[in-house]
């Protein structure tokens, strides 16, 4: 199997003011609470707007950024075994890119979406009253996710 696919050529145009209030909506930026911070975030990272069947991510490859689905589904799967999938207004590749690691599962676009794709190091070019509620937002996000996986192993 070959790696992910080079996403540049699905970039799209950042969205514009008009669109922060749909985009406050979606919990990753809802926690924005001004224009200014939701635009500096808006335009650190890339907008993506991939057909059905695209490959975000392969297992076992670094992991150096991470999505914020705005419109549609992935479906996340080992091998061809679907672990599950991410659908609008979910985060997806945080903790690889978090923690420098290889990806654990393949994720590909069910459907045609529409991304947020931010890469680790973008964080460092943000100012710190964007980045530490940013970051807070990510830890919790994982911390519930984490505490999901936990509640199903117990009931094994």
């Amino acid at each position: 199997m070959t790696g992910s696919e080079d996403l540049t050529k699905y970039v799209i145009n950042v969205p514009e003011r008009a669109d922060y209030a749909s985009l406050r909506t979606i919990p990753f930026f809802d926690v924005f609470k001004n224009d200014g911070d939701l635009t500096t975030v808006a335009r650190g990272g890339s907008w993506l707007g991939c057909p059905k069947g695209t490959v975000l991510m392969r297992d076992g490859e670094l992991g150096h950024d991470f999505f914020v689905l705005i419109k549609g589904c992935v479906e996340v799967r080992k091998g061809t075994t679907a672990l599950g999938e991410v659908c609008q207004g979910e985060l997806l590749g945080e903790m690889g890119a978090m923690l420098h690691e290889k990806r654990s599962a393949d994720a590909v676009t069910r459907e045609d979406c529409i991304l947020f794709r931010l890469h680790v190091t973008a964080l460092n070019n943000l100012p710190l009253q964007v980045v530490f509620p940013l970051m807070v937002h990510i830890y919790r996000i994982t911390a519930k996710r984490l505490k999901l996986a936990d509640k199903k192993l117990s009931m094994m």
